[in-house]
C-alpha cells in the first residue's frame, strides 16, 4: 500500500507551509552514480526499524558527493560519537525533510561555520538547530561527501525523508529515490506457535518447504517467517517491504513499510520473535500481534492474527511477501491439532502484566515496572545475592519495552567512594554500564533489558595511546589515538569526555566511541617546529587518564 498523505499545516520560522502528497513532489537521488543498496527502509535491526535507505558508494571508499535531494534549507547540524555520525538535515518547502548521515566532511561553507561553532563550544559532538535564511540550497547542489563516520560498518549514506512537523521517517521508495529491482524476495522458512490466552508458547514447528504439514500440540495458533529481500546491483540481504498472510483464503494479517515512527520504532521486540532472535541468532517476523504492540505498520488484522486449529481438518496457510516493485513470493503451509496437547507447566517469583503498574519488593530491593514495559504477560524469576550484589531480572530471551526503576538497600556491602559505584549489564563476556548512583546507602538505578545485572565499583580510567607515529604525523599533519574505556555505555551510562589541545589551545578530536578512535587533524595555522600534545578523558565514573606527547613539524 502507498502513502498519499492528507494536506497538513506545518510551521517552521513563523512561516506556513503545506504538506504536498507526495506523488506530487519531485525528488532527486543524493548520488550521482546508480543506487545501490546496503539497507532497506523499515528493515529489522537491533531494538528499531531502520529508518531510511543505506546507498552503497560506488567503489567501496568514503569520498562520493552528497546531492541535496530538494530545494530547502539546512535546519539541523549534528555530529556525535556513534550513532549517525557526521549529519545534516535539509527542511524542504514540501512538508518533508531529508536526512543525510555518516558523512565524512561537509561543503566548505558548511564546514567552516561547523568548525566556528566547535571551536566556540569547545566541543566535537554538536547539535544546532538553524533558521530558514542561513544555508540554504536548491536541488542538486553538492553538500556533502560520503564518509563512515558514528557507527557505521563501511563507507555510504544513510539516507532519510521525515515529515518535518512529526519527524515520522517516511520510504524513500515513495520518493522515486531507490534501486532498480527485478528480484524477488525469499522466505527461508515458516515457524507455527500454539499459543494459550497469555501468549505463551505451549508447542511450536518449523519447517522450510512449501506445502508442509505441521502438527501443534495446542487450539489456537500464530506464525512467523524468516525472509529477505534482495535488489539489483549488490549482494546484502535487505529488508521485506510488504507481507500477508491468509488462512484458508481469508486475510488475518498485513503490514506495509512505508512509514514508522521514532516513538513506535522499539516495537520491533513486539513484531519479532524475540526469545528465538536472542537463543538462536535467527530473526522471524510475527504475523500475529502481542497484546501490548502498538505499532501502526499493520494494515489489517484478524483476531490479531491468530487462529484456532483442529484435530479433524487442516487449516490453509498462506504467506505473501512483496517488494516495492512486486515481485512475489509465497509459501503455503497445513497446520492441525495434535492428538494430545501437554499442559503448561511453569512457576515463576513474580507475573507481571503488560497493562498495570506493578512494584515488587522485598527487605533489599524494590523494583518498579510502569504499564506497557512489557508486550505481554510475563512470567520473572527475581533474584538478588548481596554477596556478589548481582541481581537476576528475568531472562534475555524476555523482552523489555521500558526501563524498570531500581531500589537496592546496600549499606552492608559497599566501601567508600560510593560514587564509582554503578549498574553493569552483563552479556556473554561484555559489561555495559547503565549508570546509576546511591544516596543515603540505597543505591538507585534503571534496568533496560531483562537479565543479569550487578552493582559494580569502576576506579579505572580510560586507556589512550598514541597509534601514529612521530614520522607519520610530521608528513600527514593528523594524529590518531586508541581511546576506550573498560566498560561499555548503556541506559544512563555517559560516553567517555575528553579534551584536546596543542600548546595549550584547544583543537578539535573527532572521537568514535564504535571504533575506539580519536583523531585530530593539525590546525593549518600550525608552525612548524616543536609542539605538545594534550589529551585528558573522563569516564562516567569520572576517572580521569591522560596522555602528552611532543611532536615536530
Amino acid at each position: 500500500m502507498r502513502i498519499f498523505l492528507v494536506f497538513m499545516w506545518l510551521v517552521h520560522g513563523g512561516l506556513c507551509a503545506q504538506m504536498l502528497p507526495i506523488d506530487s513532489i519531485d525528488m532527486q537521488s543524493p548520488v550521482k552514480h546508480k543506487i545501490r543498496l546496503a539497507g532497506s527502509f523499515g528493515e529489522l535491526r537491533t531494538n528499531h526499524f531502520h529508518s531510511g535507505i543505506d546507498i552503497k558508494s560506488t567503489k567501496g571508499l568514503v569520498g562520493d558527493s552528497i546531492y541535496v535531494a530538494d530545494d530547502g534549507f539546512v535546519s539541523r547540524i549534528r555530529i556525535t560519537y556513534s550513532s549517525y555520525g557526521k549529519a545534516l538535515y535539509v527542511d524542504h518547502p514540501s512538508g518533508y525533510t531529508t536526512v543525510y548521515a555518516h558523512l565524512l566532511k561537509f561543503n566548505d561553507t558548511l564546514e567552516n561555520y561547523i568548525e566556528e561553532v566547535q571551536k566556540h563550544l569547545k566541543s566535537y559532538a554538536i547539535d544546532i538547530y538553524l533558521d530558514e535564511g542561513k544555508f540554504e540550497f536548491s536541488k542538486g547542489d553538492f553538500i556533502a561527501i560520503m564518509g563512515s563516520t558514528g557507527r557505521s560498518y563501511g563507507p555510504h549514506l544513510h539516507f532519510e525523508v521525515r515529515e518535518t512537523q512529526s519527524e515520522i521517517p517516511v520510504n524513500p521508495f515513495l520518493f522515486g529515490i531507490k534501486p532498480s529491482d527485478k528480484r524477488k524476495a525469499v522466505i527461508h522458512a515458516i515457524q507455527a506457535y500454539a499459543l494459550t490466552p497469555d501468549f505463551e508458547v505451549q508447542d511450536k514447528a518449523r519447517t522450510s518447504k512449501n506445502n508442509a504439514n505441521i502438527s501443534l500440540g495446542g487450539w489456537r495458533a500464530g506464525i512467523a517467517i524468516k525472509a529477505n529481500d534482495f535488489m539489483d546491483g549488490s549482494y546484502n540481504k535487505t529488508g521485506l517491504y510488504h507481507i500477508k498472510m491468509l488462512v484458508d483464503d481469508t486475510l488475518f494479517y498485513s503490514a506495509t513499510m512505508d512509514a514508522v515512527s521514532f516513538d513506535e520504532t522499539k516495537y520491533i521486540n513486539a513484531c519479532i520473535d524475540y526469545n528465538t532472535k536472542q537463543t538462536q541468532k535467527e530473526t522471524y517476523f510475527q504475523c500475529f500481534k502481542l497484546p501490548g504492540n502498538e505499532i501502526n505498520l499493520i494494515d489489517s488484522i484478524r483476531n490479531d492474527g491468530l487462529f484456532s486449529i483442529y484435530q479433524s481438518k487442516d487449516r490453509k496457510v498462506h504467506v505473501e511477501v512483496s517488494d516495492f516493485d512486486g515481485n512475489i513470493t509465497s509459501r503455503t503451509i497445513k497446520i492441525k491439532r495434535k492428538e494430545k496437547v501437554k499442559p503448561m507447566e511453569s512457576s515463576a517469583d513474580f507475573i507481571l502484566r503488560h497493562d498495570k503498574n506493578s512494584i515488587y519488593s522485598d527487605s533489599l530491593i524494590e523494583l518498579q515496572f510502569p504499564a506497557g514495559c512489557v508486550y505481554k504477560s510475563e512470567k520473572i524469576d527475581i533474584h538478588f545475592d548481596p554477596k556478589s550484589k548481582s541481581l537476576k531480572l528475568g531472562n534475555k530471551a524476555q523482552a523489555l519495552h521500558k526501563p524498570i526503576d531500581v531500589k537496592i538497600k546496600v549499606k552492608d556491602f559497599v566501601s567508600k567512594d560510593t560514587d564509582k559505584y554503578f549498574m553493569g549489564y552483563t552479556s556473554g563476556r561484555t559489561i555495559d554500564n547503565l549508570g546509576g548512583y546511591i544516596r543515603d546507602s540505597i543505591f538507585y538505578g534503571r534496568v533496560f533489558k531483562f537479565g543479569n545485572h550487578q552493582i559494580l565499583k569502576d576506579t579505572s580510567p580510560p586507556t589512550i595511546s598514541l597509534s601514529t607515529s612521530l614520522d607519520q604525523i610530521r608528513r600527514n599533519r593528523i594524529i590518531q589515538l586508541n581511546l576506550k574505556d573498560n566498560y561499555g555505555i548503556y541506559g544512563d551510562g555517559n560516553a567517555i569526555k575528553y579534551f584536546c589541545t596543542i600548546d595549550g589551545n584547544w583543537v578539535i578530536g573527532e572521537y568514535s566511541s564504535f571504533k575506539n578512535t580519536l583523531t585530530i587533524n593539525l590546525p593549518n595555522n600550525l608552525s612548524n617546529g616543536r609542539h605538545l600534545l594534550r589529551v585528558e578523558c573522563i569516564d562516567d565514573r569520572n576517572n580521569r587518564s591522560e596522555i602528552t606527547q611532543e611532536f615536530v613539524l
